[in-house]
């Protein structure tokens, strides 16, 4: 939000306002380091500055997200998120009858609209998700023309570019409704992700987490997705989503020894989906590094298990556990039920080197 140089100046715009800019750069790093007591209170500074900005509560939308994935309370808050994204919004629209096509309006709908369009995909309310998808197109295109002027912006560019493409190939219930938006280009979204991950302020954190993901699931790129888990671990060392996303990275590449120094942090956590990531790991250590199928099969089982108690979707992660278990069945002999997981792996999880090697075995 505080991307920009115009010549319109309010009460309502952040953008020229170079301390109030520290202070949300500071309380994202807070934030995402999961101190969220201090970054509360340095939003609460933004909102007593600018109340009528939608800064504030765009930023505790983020904030509740955060918290809410953190304490497994999906479920019981996840509407709060969405609470305030629609006031945010509500602000937008009346700061945008202000001034109109203002770059930091633009940024705020486009913020909001993705992350509403993010939050009905997870619930799978397809027709909710494409409707707030195409609002956010509509924006995009503002803000896409202005990324080389803008370096923040290449981040939204390459998420666009990159998922426009992914999406519909991951997720077959969207590919009917891709003729509402223009192509995208996965090498170009990248380059995008990677430009916002070098040179932006605000959104190098998410350029970072995004490019692991990309790279983990969908590029089968693990030494390159180091460089960025490498980053959050370091940046962010309490964050235990960024320490488990390194620690998945490290396996993936084959650095078992350099995870199994790190696995015992992820250990007794008290946080269900920590506990399933960290069996998963200990399922993927076993197996490919100790040699131990019984003890893998046993991690990998109870990670399963575990996934019941998690509020957030995370069946495409446990396509580790569902492979894992289906190569464990193979490799006793056991092909029927090796099939069974096989075709589970297919069925839920994203990760296409996992969905590869298990469309080969089911041949």
């Amino acid at each position: 939000m505080c991307l920009y140089s115009a010549t319109a100046m309010g009460q309502d715009l952040v953008y020229k306002d170079e301390k109030t800019c520290a202070i949300v750069k500071h309380g994202l790093d807070k934030m995402y380091n999961m101190e969220f007591d201090d970054s509360e209170k340095l939003f609460l500074e933004v909102k007593k500055k600018y109340p009528s900005s939608p800064a504030y509560d765009f930023l505790m939308s983020m904030h509740t997200f955060q918290k809410i994935f953190y304490n497994n309370t999906y479920k019981e808050q996840s509407t709060e998120t969405l609470n305030w994204l629609l006031l945010a919004l509500e602000k937008t629209k009346k700061i945008d009858a202000k001034y109109p096509d203002n770059p930091e309006v633009v940024f705020f709908y486009m913020s909001i609209y993705s992350t509403i369009t993010l939050y009905y995909s997870q619930r799978k309310e397809t027709l909710k998700a494409i409707n707030y998808a195409k609002k956010t197109y509509d924006y995009m295109r503002q803000g896409y023309a202005l990324k080389d002027t803008y370096h923040e912006l290449y981040f939204s560019a390459g998420i666009y570019d990159f998922y426009r493409e992914q999406y519909p190939e991951s997720h077959s219930v969207y590919k009917s409704f891709m003729w509402l938006f223009a192509p995208g280009n996965k090498v170009r979204g990248v380059k995008e992700l990677e430009t916002a991950s070098e040179s932006s302020i605000f959104t190098r954190t998410e350029a970072h987490f995004y490019l692991a993901i990309v790279r983990i699931k969908y590029l089968s790129k693990y030494q390159d997705a180091l460089i960025n888990t490498e980053y959050l671990y370091k940046n962010y060392p309490q964050n235990i989503n960024f320490f488990a996303r390194h620690i998945e990275a490290l396996l993936m590449a084959g650095k078992y020894e350099e995870a199994e120094k790190l696995l015992p942090q992820m250990a007794n956590t008290q946080r269900k989906v920590f506990d399933m990531a960290y069996h998963i790991f200990k399922g993927i250590w076993y197996e490919k590094k100790s040699k131990n199928m019984e003890l893998a099969m046993g991690h990998y089982a109870k990670a399963i298990q575990i996934a019941k108690q998690v509020e957030f979707p995370v069946n495409d992660f446990l396509g580790h556990a569902y492979i894992g278990i289906a190569r464990i069945f193979k490799f006793k002999g056991e092909q029927k039920n090796a099939e069974v997981y096989f075709k589970k792996t297919v069925e839920e999880s994203s990760y296409e080197a996992l969905k590869k090697e298990a469309m080969v075995n089911l041949q």
